[in-house]
């Protein structure tokens, strides 16, 4: 007991000292909240390196098997945006889009490299950088089917429509076409699954992009068609998304993919997967007029 005056003199010295070096240093206080609340551009920039969350989506993104290789569009835009900024990709985590933005939001990875719409659901929790193509969603359907010519023939209460829940069709099954019923699969459904629900019955139509059902054919030929007598029921832009909050990070990464547009990188990866020259994408309008090209905007 008689240390007792002593040990609380001490441990009172110390606190005075720290107490003092934050007081006359408060540099040291600044750098470790720098390091706590560090946001993502800074930690891309100090590490030189983008850690991608990717959703494979064949063709968009393809991942091999065997190797584990990646390879598709997404994956050669997001390359060709690590050579334009100087910084090394690195593919850090599978995930779905169901999970996509609790990752981002607890710093698992620093974008979603992958096939993303610019959906109403996703906007209040995410930031989207500039779109580097759009897309249209069409009505699929079985080989031969004659019912659907007009948007009223699928709103209705005998017809499913096939939906993986928080994905594109699930969307627009839910806004536009509410007497028809839903054959809901859950959200780490893969979309294939989705198309197969119209090949054994369990649904009539869906909604996917030309892209993801030129996949499914050439696995499956002859079994689903585009409906040509609908026009697509959205038009969406495809961009990448990261935390929301973000505001640098997304402004650097939307000026890259704005580079790749202008000097014709984004035009041949994309054009690598059409089977006819635009078939699949609808491209980003330029910002420029070639020389003798009419301006019809004007």
């Amino acid at each position: 007991m008689k240390n007792g005056p002593v040990v609380l003199a001490v441990v009172i010295g110390g606190l005075v000292v720290v107490f003092g070096m934050y007081l006359f240093y408060p540099g040291l206080h600044n750098a470790s909240l720098a390091t706590e609340k560090q946001s993502v551009f800074d930690h891309v920039m100090q590490t030189k390196a983008l850690r991608c969350g990717y959703v494979v989506v064949a063709p968009l993104l393809i991942k091999d098997s065997k190797t584990g290789e990646l390879s598709g569009p997404i994956y050669d835009i997001v390359m060709s945006i690590g050579k334009t900024l100087n910084l090394k990709i690195d593919w850090a985590e599978e995930t779905t889009y169901a999970t996509a933005v609790e990752g981002l939001r607890t710093n698992r990875f620093d974008m979603v490299c992958a096939h993303i719409f610019l959906r109403p659901n996703l906007m209040a929790n995410v930031e989207f950088t500039q779109p580097y193509y759009y897309i249209p969603i069409r009505v699929v359907q079985r080989k031969g089917e004659t019912r659907f010519k007009t948007i009223a023939a699928i709103d209705r209460p005998d017809i499913k429509i096939a939906a993986i829940d928080g994905t594109a069709p699930s969307l627009i099954a839910a806004e536009d076409f509410k007497q028809a019923g839903t054959f809901s699969l859950p959200e780490m459904t893969p979309y294939s699954e989705n198309l197969l629900s119209i090949t054994t019955h369990k649904a009539d139509v869906t909604f996917v992009d030309p892209a993801v059902f030129q996949s499914f054919d050439k696995n499956n030929p002859g079994q689903l068609e585009i409906n040509q007598s609908i026009p697509p029921v959205r038009l969406y832009a495809a961009l990448f998304i990261v935390k929301k909050g973000e505001h640098d990070f997304v402004t650097m990464l939307s000026a890259a993919l704005q580079h790749l547009l202008n000097n014709g990188k984004i035009e041949q990866i994309i054009s690598k997967i059409e089977p006819i020259p635009n078939s699949i994408f609808m491209r980003v309008r330029t910002p420029y007029v070639q020389p003798g090209q009419v301006d019809h905007a004007e």
